[in-house]
């Protein structure tokens, strides 16, 4: 008898299609069904690792997340000048900041 765990998730119902949609795609027919997630898991990373990096210095130094107190968001960083530069604020790495 092998150990089974059941994962369950709430979800809207073209969610949760698209999801098992998706998992078909990555089974291979002679696998176990649970190998399925686990190369989606290795595909998206594979394509992450492949992004090109944003050359972007303030982002090197921020870890490309945000940089506001409390919020640790790395999707869709953008960099901000703290002193805004029509205020007066310069160019330079430390005016600037991931947000």
């Amino acid at each position: 008898m092998t150990d089974r765990i059941h994962v369950t998730f709430v979800a809207p119902l073209s969610v949760s299609v698209l999801f098992r949609i998706v998992m078909q795609r990555f089974a291979a027919p002679t696998e176990p069904r649970w190998r399925a997630p686990e190369r989606m898991l290795k595909h998206v990373l594979a394509q992450w690792r492949n992004q090109p990096r944003h050359r972007d210095p303030v982002f090197a130094r921020d870890g490309r997340r945000c940089s506001a107190s409390g919020c640790s968001s790395f999707s869709s960083p953008h960099d901000h000048h703290i002193i805004p530069r029509s205020a007066g604020g310069t160019n330079d790495l430390g005016n600037r900041t991931t947000a």
